[in-house]
């Protein structure tokens, strides 16, 4: 933009130089060229400073970029490498776990037949003594039926008899004394 705009001012006073019926000359040059090298002199003294400050910053954003990347690439291989190292161990752990997988199985059927059996002999156990309590209470209940059987016979048996009669109640009164 700079050059464009001196190029453009050179152009002019060469211009204006040659407006005259005579042609230009070397010697008409130079006082544009001294305001030229004037202009480009105060501009250097003026602009070397931002100039090379705005490069050396733009310098070391871009050196502090490359060390960024630098480090973030040595990270990435590391976790590259974890991860390798993670897959190549990925058969090994798949295995061990299937294993205890099989041994909490097999040890779960253990248990629950365990289980299973002792409920069983448990049931068995309380059938039995479940069968042998009716079957003892039946054995009562018949018993005292067969009692107040006996003693509905013998109560006819001796109400029609009166000799029994007599024999019972003397019998009686010989137990209460």
């Amino acid at each position: 933009m700079l050059f464009w705009f001196v190029l453009s001012q050179f152009s002019q006073t060469v211009m204006a130089a040659s407006d005259g019926a005579h042609h230009g000359s070397v010697y008409d040059l130079i006082a544009p060229a001294v305001n030229f090298l004037i202009l480009f002199g105060f501009l250097s003294i003026k602009l070397k400073k931002p100039i090379s400050n705005h490069f050396t910053q733009k310098a070391t954003d871009i050196e502090a970029s490359m060390k960024r990347a630098s480090e973030k690439a040595k990270q990435a291989e590391k976790n590259l490498a974890e991860q390798k190292a993670k897959l190549s161990k990925v058969d090994a752990e798949v295995s061990k776990i299937m294993e205890e997988a099989k041994t909490e199985v097999t040890t779960f059927v253990k248990n629950y037949d365990d289980e299973i059996q002792a409920r069983v002999k448990k049931m068995r156990v309380d059938g039995v003594t479940r069968v042998e309590a009716e079957k003892n209470s039946l054995i009562m209940e018949i018993n005292g039926e067969l009692i107040d059987k006996v003693v509905a016979k013998t109560k006819e048996k001796i109400s029609k008899d009166s000799s029994l009669q007599t024999k019972v109640a003397a019998n009686l009164l010989k137990e209460l004394r």
